[in-house]
């Protein structure tokens, strides 16, 4: 009789990736016994894979139409190295071919989810987005800001505007900065202040200009900051006299929901006094 030798094709005994954080996550490194993982956009990934056979070559394929360039090194012929760095989702699998001219079969497809960095989150709680107000007007401002990991600074800008015969808004100069905090390095920020409505810059507003505000914040991702604008806050500047009326005529509304809710306390007063006799 004839023996016939059935040569095994060569398998991944084991595969350990050390995945490294990007810098601005502030998070530090950690090792995965899989294939499939989830890691922040940036990280690098270091793969130590051990096989059953002595290998010539072990191949990094990438099937994610991402045309990853990975190159496998040999510690010995039975460990292998290599890196890769992550930007966006990656499907891939390890083709390895041993001393014998055999080729793998069999290895598993894997998937690599990348948890894209978000921009700054930027919420104006005062003043309301459309809102009328004087030159002599002082605006209380107070914002809000969050990043999933490092909020590193912020700007308010603004801009006058003016209405031409048509009726459309024309930029009056550039856009001015009037705040600006650039060491900021929380995940919240809460601004919070009173911003003089009488000048931009060195221009001076005066009724009939439409003054847009917004806020402007930048995180610290790597390699470029992502900068998020706000919502326009849009004033409507009146004259120091019509503003003065629409004050007087809020007051006049709220004297009068604070005598009605008199009235009834007084009216619940009485109820509770019969009640008792």
């Amino acid at each position: 009789p004839k023996t016939i030798t059935v040569i095994p094709r060569p398998k991944i005994v084991s595969l350990l990736a050390t995945i490294t954080p990007p810098k601005y996550t502030g998070l530090e490194a950690i090792k995965e016994q899989a294939g499939n993982l989830q890691v922040f956009e940036g990280s690098t990934i270091d793969y130590t894979i051990k096989t059953d056979k002595d290998l010539t070559k072990l191949d990094f394929i990438d099937y994610s139409k991402q045309e990853t360039k990975t190159a496998f090194t040999s510690k010995d012929k039975r460990t292998w190295v290599g890196s890769l760095k992550l930007i966006a989702n990656t499907k891939y699998t390890f083709q390895l071919v041993d001393s014998e001219g055999l080729d793998s079969r069999g290895v598993p497809i894997y998937t690599i989810s990348v948890l894209a960095d978000k921009a700054p989150v930027i919420k104006i709680l005062k003043p309301m987005l459309i809102m009328q107000g004087a030159p002599i007007t002082t605006i209380p401002m107070k914002v809000q800001i969050t990043d999933d990991f490092l909020v590193v600074g912020i700007r308010i800008m603004a801009q006058i505007m003016e209405r031409n015969a048509q009726g459309e808004e024309i930029a009056k100069g550039a856009p001015k900065k009037i705040y600006e905090d650039v060491k900021i390095n929380r995940k919240l920020a809460d601004i919070k202040g009173n911003w003089d409505l009488a000048s931009i810059g060195n221009v001076k507003v005066v009724p009939g200009n439409i003054v847009k505000v917004w806020i402007e914040a930048w995180d610290n991702h790597e390699p470029t900051s992502l900068i998020m604008k706000s919502q326009e806050v849009s004033i409507s500047i009146i004259s120091v006299e019509e503003y003065n009326s629409i004050l007087m005529s809020r007051l006049d509304s709220f004297s009068k929901e604070v005598d009605g809710v008199i009235k009834e306390m007084k009216e619940s007063e009485r109820d509770i006094i019969d009640i008792n006799k």
